[in-house]
């Protein structure tokens, strides 16, 4: 799982689930919602860099970047992809 923050706007992208599966899942929650806090899911759209955990993510310019990281435990599973999301967009 990564987590970044545009302002006040944190963002949660993949990870691995206590069942041993790889998630894709894009997750926000506004921190200028005081009074109630809430994840929200963000489909993808079909143009999701795909499940992965051990990542990295950037955010830049309304974009957010997942970098890397790896889909199975297997040594070929590592990733050394950079895939873009236009958070405007979803």
């Amino acid at each position: 799982m990564s987590l970044v923050q545009n302002d006040d706007v944190l963002y949660v992208f993949g990870g691995y689930l206590p069942n041993h599966e790889y998630t894709d899942d894009l997750l926000k929650i506004d921190l200028k919602d005081n009074d109630y806090l809430k994840w929200e899911i963000i489909p993808t759209k079909n143009k999701s860099p795909g499940a992965r955990a051990n990542h990295t993510c950037a955010f830049y310019n309304d974009n957010l970047y997942v970098i890397a990281g790896q889909r199975g435990d297997r040594l070929g599973d590592f990733l050394s992809d950079i895939f873009c999301l236009q958070i405007s967009k979803l």
